[in-house]
């Protein structure tokens, strides 16, 4: 994985920090973590949603339901809209601590020129 810009560790049920991407970016997380976690994507940073992953609308949700040794890397995803936020949902949480961390593709932050 690239240089993190967001690398955050889980031990409930929250939200991670937000973060404005435009361009790819990679996403990884890694733990001994039992419970739900999203990323998320917003136009406004107050109304969120799961990112769809797929043509079919399949959300980028997974549900981790046993402890042992969580690694899911390689998910590349790409912005293509200015002025989009993404952050990490974890709703529900049984045991253990999740690593999240979004890596660089190319990304390009507001203001920057591509």
């Amino acid at each position: 994985m690239a240089q993190p810009i967001l690398d955050q560790s889980f031990t409930g049920v929250t939200t991670s920090a937000t973060l404005p991407i435009l361009g790819r970016f990679n996403v990884q997380m890694t733990g001994d973590f039992v419970g739900t976690v999203a990323l998320e994507r917003s136009r406004d940073g107050s109304l969120w949603a799961a990112v769809a992953r797929d043509a079919q609308g399949n959300t980028c949700t997974w549900v981790f339901g046993s402890a042992g040794q969580l690694n899911c890397s390689g998910m590349r995803f790409e912005e293509d809209e200015q002025g989009v936020f993404y952050r990490v949902n974890v709703s529900f949480r049984t045991s253990g601590t999740l690593r999240f961390q979004i890596g660089l593709g190319s990304v390009i932050y507001p203001g920057q020129k591509a």
